[in-house]
């Protein structure tokens, strides 16, 4: 009985509460997911909501769960929330359940590799080219970061992918208010490379990718889903990071202010030190945020201690393998709670694309 959205375990049932906050009718959404877990489970079952996908504000999304509950304990049901850690703040701990957390995106890009057999960058490559994955192009610290980096003449030294599209192509457009129709056009026809399908596909959340366009460059440029925007819990931290750091690679963040203090805080090296402007992920102009991100791409090509850097990209690999054994404990900890401790740990939450 288990679908994309819903995991039954030994009388119990694990449900995605995503559609709570992105439908516009959360009352008729809740009420169906609730009957959808009553169905399925006994009084006394447990209930394991996971909202870990987006980062989305506590308001759109806080009080739909609070009702979730309540009638779920009306129901002689059980319920625990597990959240991705970036909601781990002081504002849940008065909610009346139990709450976990996972790096959910972490464990996302270790299962790619643990369960689905996917291999990664064994060694860094102190090499003279950078990576750049735009993903979905139309955002600041995508096209427009590009743009600067062609403007300062870094593209030479760049492997790069920019997926512009008929239907995006005016949001792109409106990032660079600079050029003329002429000269965007320009730029797009010359600029628009596919170096990796799945990286560069606008619904695609990451997995797979080729090994080799990390073993074949120095350091990447990391344009994280968030940048500025004030409708996401900052730092948000995806499988752009993860697969990062695990292929054994150092970067520089073209995020939301705070991200690298997050990361550090952690136990993650993130590189500042080796910057010519360390201080770049405070910036909170974003504009000037990418001039700055600019500047430290071409200091840290020419990068001289390339000893301290190696020590830095295993550490974080060596610590990103620790942190996947933290967060297989938590869920095996909520396996102990439902009575199953021998069920599969990579079982219990879909560590794939929801889409």
């Amino acid at each position: 009985m288990n679908d994309s959205h819903m995991n039954v375990i030994n009388n119990h049932v694990v449900h995605s509460l995503d559609p709570f906050w992105c439908s516009n009718t959360p009352t008729t959404v809740i009420e169906k997911i609730t009957n959808k877990c009553l169905s399925v489970t006994q009084p006394n079952s447990y209930v394991i909501g996971y909202l870990v996908w987006e980062a989305v504000d506590y308001s759109m999304w806080e009080s739909h769960i609070k009702h979730f509950h309540r009638i779920l304990s009306k129901h002689s049901r059980k319920f625990v929330l597990v959240l991705n850690t970036v909601f781990k703040t002081d504002n849940i701990s008065h909610y009346p359940f139990d709450v976990v957390f996972l790096d959910y995106f972490l464990l996302r890009t270790y299962y790619e590799y643990k369960v689905n057999n996917h291999s990664y960058n064994k060694k860094w490559n102190n090499g003279n080219k950078f990576l750049f994955l735009t993903g979905k192009p139309y955002r600041e610290n995508r096209i427009r970061l590009l743009y600067k980096l062609q403007q300062a003449g870094l593209l030479t030294d760049c492997k790069w992918s920019l997926f512009v599209t008929d239907d995006n192509t005016q949001r792109c457009r409106e990032l660079l208010p600079e050029l003329s129709d002429n000269e965007f056009s320009t730029f797009i026809d010359k600029f628009n490379r596919d170096i990796d399908v799945h990286l560069t596909d606008n619904h695609y959340g990451g997995h797979p990718y080729s090994v080799g366009l990390f073993s074949e460059t120095s350091f990447r440029l990391i344009s994280e889903t968030a940048y500025g925007d004030s409708n996401l819990l900052s730092p948000w931290v995806t499988e752009k990071t993860w697969m990062t750091i695990l292929n054994n690679q150092p970067f520089i963040m073209a995020g939301n202010v705070g991200t690298l203090n997050y990361l550090s805080k952690k136990g993650f090296r993130t590189f500042e030190r080796y910057m010519k402007c360390p201080e770049y992920d405070l910036i909170e102009d974003g504009d000037s945020k990418l001039n700055t991100i600019v500047k430290n791409t071409e200091h840290f090509l020419h990068i001289a201690d390339a000893e301290s850097v190696a020590d830095d990209v295993e550490h974080n690999h060596k610590h990103f393998m620790k942190l996947v054994d933290v967060n297989l404990d938590v869920i095996r900890k909520l396996l102990q709670t439902l009575d199953s401790e021998h069920h599969d740990p990579f079982d219990v939450i879909p560590l794939y694309d929801p889409s």
